[in-house]
């Protein structure tokens, strides 16, 4: 199996935004997978059928990785995920995924409010959302994961330098 690159971020840092960028310029080149899709449950779905947000993206995670695992053996994978880093080691573990990276996508939070109020989901914007934001700029720093600010980066810079970053771990 191939490596898997996770692409993590709280809303409004540009991963899913990049992820597609590199998907339309290598739509073959590597396999993409999407967190939200196909879409994400409704809060009543999510309480109803797993508890709480962080069961399921416990599961979610699980069911890519073993879909990933089973369909994806002769191309890198790009994923846009959502989920705490924390989960995403430990699938790795349960499925014996060995080669992986993590790369968080950061920016302001001023800069994210602003993306997310062009976008159309200013209902995001909240301090749970900062939160977020805070602790997987935590996780990245206790982990030594790959993290990219791109408060500063104009999309095609932004993309730029992702890919940069591929190059450097694949």
């Amino acid at each position: 199996m191939k490596k898997i690159i996770f692409v993590l971020g709280a809303s409004g840092s540009g991963k899913t935004t990049t992820v597609e960028y590199i998907e339309s310029e290598n739509p073959d080149k590597y396999f993409f997978a999407y967190f939200d899709q196909p879409k994400v449950p409704s809060e009543e779905e999510i309480e109803k059928q797993y508890g709480n947000w962080e069961n399921w993206g416990i599961q979610r995670t699980n069911e890519w990785l073993d879909k990933i695992k089973n369909k994806n053996k002769d191309r890198v994978t790009i994923f846009d995920i959502q989920t705490k880093p924390e989960n995403i080691e430990n699938a790795c573990k349960k499925f014996e995924i060995t080669d992986y990276a993590i790369i968080i996508l950061d920016c302001s939070n001023e800069e994210r409010k602003k993306r997310l109020i062009e976008r159309g989901q200013p209902n995001l914007i909240n301090d749970s959302l900062f939160d977020w934001a805070q602790f997987l700029r935590d996780e990245a720093c206790k982990n030594d994961y790959i993290i990219i600010d791109n408060t500063e980066l104009i999309k095609k810079k932004g993309f730029k330098k992702v890919k940069e970053v591929l190059k450097t771990i694949m």
